[in-house]
C-alpha cells in the first residue's frame, strides 16, 4: 500500500502490517525513531538503558 506522509502513524500503519501488507510512505516531519539499545548496560545504581540514541533520517528521491 502506498500512503501520503500523513498517514505514517503507528495508528494506521500497524493494522496494515499485520494483515501481510507492505506500506510504502514518506515519514512524517515530525518523526522520531527510536533504536532498542543492544548494548552493555551499566553497572551501579540508575534504570537500565531501554532506547539507544534518537535519529531522524531524510530520504532522498
Amino acid at each position: 500500500m502506498v500512503a501520503d506522509a500523513y498517514f505514517s502513524k503507528i495508528s494506521f500503519v500497524h493494522p496494515f502490517v499485520e494483515a501481510g501488507f507492505q506500506v510504502i510512505s514518506r515519514l512524517r516531519d515530525d518523526a522520531d525513531l527510536q533504536y532498542i539499545f543492544v548494548g552493555e548496560q551499566k553497572s551501579g545504581k540508575g534504570r537500565h538503558r531501554k532506547y539507544d540514541v534518537m535519529a531522524k533520517l531524510i530520504f532522498n528521491n
